[in-house]
């Protein structure tokens, strides 16, 4: 093949062909293939743990929280209270 006419390209000879793998290659690499699937699983697994363990503090929380209708009882409750407090003081003067 003749050089580029604009030499933007450099000719070099295609590098070696790679040897094929020895039988103790492959097992190497099964072995590696292994090991990262046990640790991918154990990642993920740690993951869902964590996200279990976030969603359960969540609902936590949101179960120790009164509800709107049980905070607007407690309002009436002492809004009254205090009328009753200031109808008292009034009339003891």
């Amino acid at each position: 093949m003749p050089p580029c006419p604009v030499d933007c390209i450099e000719m070099v000879d295609p590098p070696a062909p790679v040897a094929p793998w020895s039988p103790a290659d492959a097992d190497l690499a099964r072995e590696r293939h292994r090991r990262r699937g046990i640790r991918l699983e154990r990642i993920a697994r740690a993951d869902r743990e964590r996200l279990a363990h976030e969603a359960q503090a969540k609902l936590d929380e949101l179960r120790g929280q009164p509800s709107a209708a049980a905070t607007e009882r407690k309002r009436a409750v002492i809004a009254a209270a205090i009328e009753r407090a200031r109808q008292r003081r009034e009339a003891a003067r």
